[in-house]
């Protein structure tokens, strides 16, 4: 059974039910927008994916010596941007003037507070551009979102030799910053 039309509301929806006496909305254009809604998902082409989640907004990264507790550094810039489609996070993060006193030395450098955590079997990479003076080797950082958490942590390239953990330590100014993107999957 299907139904199409202003029923109920004002918006235009094509409405179906398996029984005639309840219904569910398949699609509904807002009458004042235009846009279309799937609240039952979308799916595309065959097979059962079916697209039932999207959402875009801010975060706030914080930059700490510890996946969870631990010392928390200040930064005069802390913005953070996502998009999730599906089980699909893209995330952008611009952090400026960021100092690491108080912070532990020998520790890991982590953003904390993702928007989602990490799928627990999945640990994903991300590019990283500190500015100029922000560490204490010339090469690039690859970031890595932990399995199973809201964490990243960051790869070092020193002068093409093995990857380290960057460390709290590696950073030598206060006044620069990191900017980058990621990528990444939650759920399993």
């Amino acid at each position: 059974r299907a139904e199409f039309g202003l029923t109920g509301s004002d918006d235009f929806s094509v409405r179906l039910s398996s029984d005639g006496a309840s219904w569910l909305d398949a699609l509904v254009l807002d009458r004042d927008t235009g846009l279309a809604q799937f609240p039952a998902g979308l799916s595309v082409g065959q097979g059962g994916n079916v697209l039932d989640f999207f959402e875009q907004g801010s975060w706030t990264p914080e930059v700490a010596d510890a996946q969870t507790g631990g010392n928390v550094a200040t930064a005069t810039e802390a913005d953070g941007r996502y998009v999730r489609i599906g089980n699909l996070v893209h995330l952008s993060i611009a952090l400026n003037g960021i100092d690491v006193t108080g912070l532990t030395g020998t520790q890991w450098f982590y953003i904390r507070n993702l928007p989602f955590a990490c799928g627990s079997a999945n640990a994903h990479r991300g590019i990283f551009i500190p500015q100029t003076k922000f560490v204490s080797f010339p090469d690039a950082l690859t970031g890595i979102n932990l399995a199973g958490s809201d964490v990243i942590i960051f790869a070092k390239l020193n002068s093409g030799a093995a990857l380290g953990v960057l460390q709290v330590s590696d950073v030598i100014s206060t006044s620069s910053g990191l900017q980058g993107h990621m990528t990444y999957l939650i759920g399993d």
